[in-house]
């Protein structure tokens, strides 16, 4: 069992961490402390204690106008992949991973 202290914000880039940010900003923050279960894949499970939310850096920088983006782009996403299931649905096709996959392979 080990125990570490370990501070997580929203803003700073993740990609080399191996606990997703995501299961840690579920916890609740009227219930805290709040313990959070995290899958590491290979690596095993991890549980996270949450004790303290802090708000927002104002610091940070131009937090307001990121947020808005990042909103922006989940919004087309969600709009593209609409679409997208809906021209499958009209035009009845079913696109099987495999075969799609090996066309790459063979092209």
């Amino acid at each position: 069992l080990y125990q570490l202290s370990y501070s997580h914000r929203r803003a700073r880039n993740y990609s080399g961490r191996r606990v997703r940010p995501s299961r840690i900003d579920g916890a609740d923050p009227k219930a805290l402390p709040a313990t959070v279960g995290v899958d590491l894949g290979e690596q095993g499970y991890a549980v996270l204690r949450v004790v303290k939310v802090l708000p927002r850096d104002p610091a940070a920088g131009d937090g307001e106008a990121a947020l808005r983006a990042q909103y922006a782009r989940a919004w087309a996403n969600a709009e593209a992949l609409a679409y997208y299931d809906d021209l499958k649905r009209r035009y009845k096709v079913k696109i099987t991973v495999p075969a799609v996959a090996a066309s790459a392979a063979a092209g």
